[in-house]
């Protein structure tokens, strides 16, 4: 688990809505498995000033008590695999050339069969 301190000296305007746009400072947590109620408690205490935010990223998931906390803080914010595969769809046209060499996608249009 990586648990990382970003200063934000500028608000960025690909910020999520959920995500407060004064954020002075925030915390990121990567994991791969499930994480439980502990793991999210751990980050939660590491963001503890009003100017500060938690985001936990999980590809496994996140159980039900570990959310449950999550809901309960208004500086945290858990992303699931599912989220963050939206958030890149989402996002991916305001992505720096940097970051869409790493993802490279391309939209691709498939046409409607008419029925009538």
């Amino acid at each position: 688990m990586v648990f990382e301190m970003y200063v934000a000296d500028t608000v960025s305007p690909v910020l999520p809505a959920w995500m407060p746009q004064k954020v002075f400072s925030f915390s990121i947590g990567l994991f791969v498995g499930e994480v439980n109620e502990a793991t999210v408690s751990e980050l939660s205490g590491k963001v503890s000033s009003e100017r500060e935010f938690g985001l936990f990223v999980s590809a496994g998931g996140f159980n039900k008590r570990a959310r449950d906390f999550a809901f309960s803080k208004r500086h945290l914010k858990l992303i699931d695999g599912d989220e963050l595969v939206q958030l890149v769809y989402q996002y991916y046209p305001q992505l720096d050339a940097k970051y869409k060499g790493m993802i490279p996608l391309r939209s691709v249009y498939i046409p409607e069969t008419l029925t009538e």
